[in-house]
């Protein structure tokens, strides 16, 4: 489990045939790297600041998180879907977390200016 999503909205944006020989070690590994990501991405450590998030913006936060680590459990076995379903969903989740990380950017753009 991670600061900002769960393995079991991961499972859900994986969909339905994704692998099951994935550990819930490899789940939070998938969870914290793709949180990670978001904060190298917005260049703020949002974990470590995880306070300062609004219940308004943390649905993004974690629409984000669970895009990416879905990722990466369907890139853990891309046969378990199926090659062209499993590159048409990565291609939506990529799409949707792009497009949330772009909106954290201009969030965490004018958190740094409160500070």
């Amino acid at each position: 489990m991670g600061n900002f999503t769960t393995s079991g909205s991961v499972c859900e944006k994986a969909g339905a045939n994704r692998s099951t020989a994935i550990t819930e070690a490899q789940f939070n590994r998938y969870i914290s790297a793709s949180e990670s990501s978001i904060c190298g991405a917005v260049r703020y450590d949002w974990i470590a600041n995880s306070g300062a998030i609004s219940a308004n913006f943390l649905p993004i936060f974690e629409n984000v998180a669970s895009n990416l680590a879905a990722i990466k459990v369907i890139n853990f076995d891309m046969d378990a879907i199926g090659r062209a379903t499993a590159e048409d969903r990565v291609n939506v989740l990529y799409d949707d977390a792009m497009k949330d990380i772009a909106k954290l950017k201009t969030m965490t753009q004018g958190q740094k200016n409160l500070n």
